[in-house]
């Protein structure tokens, strides 16, 4: 029987799993800048190298996420947890489940304020006309139209990810005197130290843990470890060059883009004719909706079953939690993006920390090394033709 860990990878799996990595990362801090600008602008000129040294960190939880899948057969990310904290899964399972809906919660406030924020950026509308049109939008897509959202969701982030990558490098070409003057000089902002570059770099590591559940669901096709290191190492190199051509963009305007909601729609404001602010605003907002209708409908599903039993509609079973979460997201909204991400998000980060990176980067090799030990002496325990030897 041929071992599987010595079979050729297929790299086309792992680049596909490395760009469902990409794909659940940008969303709206990410697009509008606001969370790159808050963990990695605001540190001058450290910002060439902490995006790539953060998402390395990140691959190793990702692989380690991936190994865990591969080796248990555990697609999902509730037993991917039991699989790494048993025998204390019963305990910690549901309260990472209840945190990890907590998550989903406030990314339903950063969907709604993502959108306002942008508008107010282009025209000047108050930013809450625009937390309440995405949340309309989004309740109402989630009902009726969820299947055209998937279908269009893959073009849409494509689009928007060349928009970015395009305004990105013409921002660095045209402001790199600026830019290398801040790298030439080591430039760090006032209040920047060793200790706070350190923490932003796991904090930010920590709130990308929480998107490897979307990898381990996708987890299942991976055949042996080297896929899993394949796509850790090409999600790294995506995710960081990515990250790395935005915070430099917005370097060109620090101070100015320090404490704002939309700091990436305001340096290409600055960059770029109108026009071009308006082309990325209505991709950005378009891939808004599929966010928003994908948390709506996740959240909704869940609360589902908390609905009397006298609803028999499923239309109306998923609309009552749907604008009950869509009420409350509104509200954290409200709170504006720069809020929520150095308030709720941040303190949420801690708790990644402690139940996501530490295990998966400290607990969770032990957890499938022992288990492809097992697998391995399970295939050495069979004939060449696949039979179990008899004694």
């Amino acid at each position: 029987m041929e071992n599987k860990n010595k079979q050729k990878p297929n790299l086309k799996l792992s680049y596909e799993l490395a760009s469902v990595w990409f794909g659940a990362h940008v969303g709206p801090g990410f697009a509008t800048g606001a969370m790159l600008c808050m963990y990695f602008t605001s540190c001058g000129w450290n910002a060439l190298w902490m995006p790539i040294v953060t998402m390395a960190l990140e691959g190793i939880v990702f692989y380690s996420a991936m190994e865990m899948a591969r080796t248990h057969k555990a697609f999902t990310y509730r037993k991917v947890v039991d699989a790494i904290f048993h025998p204390f899964h019963k305990v910690l399972g549901p309260l990472i489940d209840f945190i990890t809906c907590w998550t989903g919660f406030l990314g339903l406030g950063v969907t709604f304020a993502a959108c306002g924020s942008s508008l107010n950026s282009l025209f000047g509308w108050p930013k809450m006309i625009g937390n309440i049109l995405m949340a309309v939008a989004s309740v109402l897509i989630a009902l009726y139209g969820q299947k055209l959202v998937r279908k269009v969701s893959g073009g849409l982030s494509i689009c928007l990810l060349a928009v970015l990558s395009i305004t990105c490098i013409v921002t660095i070409v045209s402001q790199w005197d600026t830019i290398a003057g801040y790298i030439s000089s080591r430039y760090v902002p006032e209040g920047i130290d060793g200790k706070q570059i350190f923490m932003f770099i796991i904090l930010y590591c920590a709130f990308c843990s929480g998107h490897s559940n979307h990898v381990v669901a996708c987890s299942d096709a991976i055949s042996n470890e080297k896929e899993s290191r394949w796509a850790a190492v090409f999600g790294t190199l995506m995710n960081g060059c990515m990250m790395t051509l935005i915070v430099l963009s917005m370097l060109a305007y620090i101070p100015d883009v320090f404490g704002m909601d939309s700091p990436f729609v305001y340096t290409l404001g600055q960059t770029f004719p109108s026009g071009v602010t308006i082309i990325y605003a209505v991709f950005l907002n378009l891939a808004l909706i599929s966010s928003g209708v994908t948390i709506v409908f996740g959240l909704a599903k869940r609360a589902q079953e908390w609905v009397p039993q006298s609803v028999k509609k499923e239309s109306t079973r998923l609309l009552i939690p749907s604008v009950l979460f869509s009420v409350a997201g509104i509200l954290v909204s409200s709170m504006g993006l720069y809020g929520i991400f150095s308030g709720p998000f941040k303190y949420n980060n801690y708790v990644y920390i402690f139940i996501l990176v530490i295990p998966y980067i400290f607990i969770a090799p032990f957890r499938y090394r022992r288990k492809q030990k097992e697998l391995d002496e399970q295939s050495l325990a069979k004939e060449p033709d696949g039979q179990i030897q008899q004694n």
